[in-house]
């Protein structure tokens, strides 16, 4: 699978042409869909919510006479509390994520990772998974994409959705295991089916393109990719999302329909995806597919695609601001790239 997927030659980009397409262009939006970012997320910032919570619900009340409420302080033994009550894998796991938190206590990557280390060998599956991410980004420990994908491969063995997802990833990427886009698949869809939302946008992902392996094949299926772009979307995958709208944008696997299109890219666009602030713009630019032409807006898109802070368009004329609004658009582009450091190869 190459780095992105290739939707077609009429992707939305920086032309200006009068031809019903938006050209080819360049960057994320010219030709490519954007990829997501590989990342565990749902499972940690439940736990980090809870942790939150239950360091709120031990701190004593201030509107009382009572002394103020002071952190809390269990870092103590090797894998036990500071009275050395020892803990197992569950609790390392949690007092891990504390330190990663610093909820209640001081922020310590490296601490965090020596209780997940403590915590997967104990067999705890977030602990093995929360461990990988940490090997893979270099977070308190030396990044080692070998030992990252060992760890996933821990915990995807017990059914760990984030971690088969991870895997997929590696494997799709060839990182720190040998390139195999066929288990890629088969992790995702694992992951997939219990719903994780990343996992269904790499799904969809790898049913737009239509590659084979010496150990099995995932052929194109527009139709599959909507589903699983579908699923992603609806539960706020910002890709899943921007690449739903696409598929309704050029009516791959569903019936073409521009007023979905826009609205599935705004919501992408809402939670910052670069692409899809760089899509909507080149449609107020070149006013199609439903969208009126207004250079302001363009203007405005492009500037929050390229991370600028929107400014008010002067009256400059239709010439000027389209040529204001190509450059950004090659800003945004580059911003894209910039953003797409961990996504799919």
């Amino acid at each position: 699978m190459e780095t992105a997927t290739q939707m077609s030659s009429d992707t939305p980009g920086a032309s200006g042409s009068g031809s019903g397409t938006l050209g080819t262009g360049s960057g994320v939006a010219g030709g490519e869909l954007p990829q997501p970012e590989p990342k565990v997320k749902s499972r940690l910032e439940l736990r980090l919510a809870a942790s939150r919570a239950s360091s709120a619900a031990m701190q004593p009340s201030t509107s009382s006479s009572t002394a103020p409420a002071q952190p809390l302080d269990l870092g103590g033994g090797a894998g036990g509390d500071k009275a050395g009550t020892p803990l197992d894998g569950e609790g390392q796991f949690d007092l891990g994520l504390r330190h990663m938190n610093g909820t209640g206590l001081r922020t310590d990557t490296a601490e965090a990772a020596r209780l997940f280390q403590l915590a997967a060998a104990n067999g705890n599956a977030d602990a093995q998974c929360h461990l990988g991410v940490m090997y893979e980004k270099g977070l308190g420990v030396k990044k080692d994409n070998a030992e990252a994908a060992r760890l996933f491969q821990l915990a995807a063995a017990q059914g760990d959705a984030d971690a088969q997802c991870h895997l997929g990833v590696m494997y799709n990427k060839g990182l720190g295991v040998k390139k195999d886009n066929a288990e890629a698949a088969r992790l995702f869809q694992l992951a997939a089916a219990q719903g994780n939302a990343d996992a269904q946008c790499h799904l969809g992902l790898m049913f737009l393109s239509d590659f084979k392996s010496g150990c099995g094949e995932l052929k194109q299926d527009h139709a599959q990719a909507f589903r699983w772009f579908r699923m992603s979307a609806e539960q706020g995958h910002a890709s899943g999302q921007f690449n739903l709208g696409i598929l309704y944008l050029y009516g791959r696997g569903v019936r073409r329909n521009y007023g979905e299109a826009l609205a599935w890219s705004q919501k992408a666009a809402d939670q910052g995806l670069a692409a899809a602030n760089y899509t909507i713009g080149i449609m107020h630019m070149n006013g199609q597919y439903g969208v009126q032409q207004n250079y302001a807006e363009a203007d405005r898109f492009f500037q929050r695609a390229s991370g600028r802070q929107v400014t008010a368009v002067t009256a400059a004329s239709a010439a000027a601001a389209s040529a204001a609004a190509a450059s950004a658009a090659r800003a945004a582009a580059r911003a894209g790239a910039r953003a797409a450091s961990s996504v799919l190869a």
